[in-house]
C-alpha cells in the first residue's frame, strides 16, 4: 500500500470499507499523508468531498467537517461532480446532498454509509 498514489489509497479504503463493513484506517492515513505533502494540486468538489471522508475515518471531526463543508459550496459551480458517495457523477444539488449525507456520518450519525455500498445513508436512486 506505500506504493499507491492518493487516488488509489482512497479507491482501496472505500473498497476495503464496502466489503468487509469496517473501516481501516491505514488507507486514510496514506490519503492525509499524501495530501500534506502534495503541491499544486487542483482541489475540486471530489477531492475535498474524499478529503472529509479520510479525515473523517482517521476521528479528525473537525477537518472532516471543514473539507466537506468546502465540497459542498464547491460542488455548487459544478455543473456534473464525481461523488465519492455514490461512485459516479452526479449532477450540482445531488453532490449536494451526498455531502450533507457525509456531514450527517462526521457529525455522528455512524448508521450511514455511502449509498454506493447499498445499505443505509442516501437512497442511491438516479440524480442526474
Amino acid at each position: 500500500m506505500e506504493q499507491m498514489d492518493i487516488t488509489d489509497a482512497f479507491n482501496y479504503g472505500m473498497a476495503v470499507w464496502a466489503a468487509s463493513g469496517s473501516v481501516r484506517t491505514a488507507p486514510f492515513e496514506r490519503v492525509v499523508r499524501l495530501d500534506a505533502v502534495s503541491e499544486g494540486r487542483e482541489k475540486d468538489a471530489n477531492y475535498l468531498q474524499c478529503l472529509a471522508l479520510a479525515n473523517w475515518a482517521l476521528g479528525d471531526r473537525d477537518s472532516a467537517v471543514t473539507l466537506a463543508l468546502r465540497a459542498r459550496e464547491a460542488g455548487r459551480s459544478s455543473r456534473l461532480a464525481f461523488s465519492c458517495w455514490q461512485y459516479r457523477y452526479v449532477r450540482g444539488s445531488a453532490f449536494e446532498e451526498d455531502t450533507d449525507e457525509i456531514l450527517a456520518m462526521v457529525q455522528g450519525d455512524e448508521n450511514r454509509v455511502p449509498a454506493f455500498m447499498g445499505r443505509t445513508g442516501g437512497d442511491g436512486g438516479d440524480h442526474s
